[in-house]
């Protein structure tokens, strides 16, 4: 686009009310976020909400989004798209920066983070120098973290380091820096659930961070579970267990497939539907992961790998399961799987590294109102004790499946995107000092 139509289109735009979204998102035709990242799934499934209770109150989005082969600037309804950085370049900040320039009325941005997000370790380390310049622009940054990591060594099969190597102590001591230097320009930040807001504070000290639940909703049911099974070749004696999302070592997608490999369980099947991560596809310790487990079910004809799953074909690997099983090694980020999970009203069982997610004050209400304990679905990353959870749930299905009913009905897009406008109008108008703190539904005032 000229810098003339530009100037044209941000002046539509430009206002006091409006909030910039800068995040990674889909391309304007290609949906598919299979050479992208799950930030740009998020932010996709976010904005249609968020732009829609922003707009109640007569307010615009903006999303200053990753290039996907050029600089252009649309609009997706009323709300306008710009593709201004290159994810990997150290000056995709330097590009944001100066896309902000055509919006000097906009004060409120709207900022998601995960680790390879806008590139690897240079930008990652940029990341915190870039929210100094816009604390200094005066702009209201809001900051979205997907990931509070303490511990590299918890992700050693991911990032192929050594725990308690020295390599691994350096890397925890840039990210406690890290943190505590976002913390230190960031007046609001906005993490997914408790667990990820006390390691926020335990590494900066910071007793303020925002919990908002990972929204879930955005993909509906298309298939009957008989048309779905009948589509992938299972039959109504299988017991169908289904794992989403990339593969990844944290996930624990070896840790499954070897599980039901070595099962003599009649008609137990799984469902691997997921393909590799774009963010480390490219490294030789990953690849020769990814290649075990292709290897793995190729050998069982109980385990189907499915690839990567695009959005319309996700209700299909849900309405065909089961039991939904997050058998994660260490708790990363928050899980938009489970997210997926809930909005189908699925079954789920999750490792035990997961446990965190049951302290949640909707997460805890939803295992009593279902006459559950998080024990009866978390299991650890052993054999017997995940079978065991197993024939629980097949033994009791209907209090699992009312679970995900439960907690799914408190976590549905539209009340996450009021609860994220809420939160930025807050972050605009409170006072230094004045959060405001959102349990379930509930909007209370702490002062530090």
């Amino acid at each position: 686009m000229k810098l003339q139509q530009k100037f044209r289109t941000a002046e539509q735009f430009n206002l006091p009310d409006t909030t910039i979204i800068i995040a990674s998102y889909p391309a304007r035709n290609d949906r598919s976020i299979k050479e992208i990242d799950a930030v740009a799934s998020y932010t996709d499934h976010f904005a249609r909400s968020f732009k829609k209770e922003m707009g109640k109150q007569n307010r615009k989005v903006i999303v200053l989004a990753q290039k996907t082969g050029k600089d252009e600037w649309y609009t997706e309804g009323d709300m306008l798209i710009c593709r201004v950085w290159d994810k990997g370049s150290p000056l995709c900040f330097a590009q944001i920066l100066t896309a902000l320039a055509f919006f000097p009325q906009v004060t409120s941005l709207l900022v998601q983070f995960e680790f390879h997000q806008f590139g690897g370790k240079v930008t990652t380390a940029l990341f915190p120098a870039w929210l100094t310049i816009l604390k200094i622009m005066r702009k209201t940054v809001s900051l979205v973290l997907h990931q509070v990591v303490e511990d590299i060594g918890t992700l050693s099969g991911h990032l192929n380091v050594t725990p308690d190597s020295i390599q691994t102590r350096i890397y925890n001591t840039a990210l406690h820096l890290f943190y505590r230097t976002v913390a230190s320009v960031t007046p609001t930040i906005i993490v997914h659930n408790h667990v990820f807001a006390k390691r926020f504070e335990q590494m900066t000290g910071r007793t303020d961070a925002i919990v908002i639940p990972h929204g879930l909703g955005a993909i509906k049911p298309k298939y009957s579970k008989s048309q779905a099974r009948k589509t992938l070749g299972y039959t109504k004696s299988d017991y169908v267990i289904l794992t989403f999302g990339f593969l990844t070592w944290y996930k624990g997608s070896d840790w499954i497939t070897d599980a039901v490999a070595g099962t003599k369980r009649k008609h137990m099947q799984l469902l691997l539907a997921g393909g590799v991560s774009p963010n480390i596809k490219n490294s030789p310790y990953y690849r020769t992961f990814v290649g075990n487990i292709k290897q793995q079910a190729s050998n069982h004809s109980n385990i189907k790998l499915t690839g990567f799953v695009e959005d319309a074909d996700i209700p299909r690997m849900f309405a065909a399961a089961d039991l939904v099983v997050l058998p994660y090694r260490s708790l990363m980020s928050s899980s938009g799987p489970l997210a997926m999970t809930l909005a189908f009203k699925k079954p789920f069982l999750m490792s035990h590294a997961l446990s965190p997610y049951t302290k949640d004050a909707d997460f805890t209400r939803a295992l009593h109102e279902s006459g559950l304990t998080a024990n009866d679905i978390t299991f650890r990353l052993r054999k017997a004790d995940f079978w065991k959870r197993v024939t629980t749930v097949q033994n009791h299905p209907k209090r699992f499946k009312k679970l995900s009913a439960h907690l799914g009905t408190q976590r549905v897009w539209p009340l996450v995107a009021n609860r994220f406008v809420q939160t930025i109008k807050n972050a605009g108008l409170e006072p230094s000092g004045k959060f405001a703190i959102l349990q379930g539904s509930t909007a209370t005032y702490a002062h530090t």
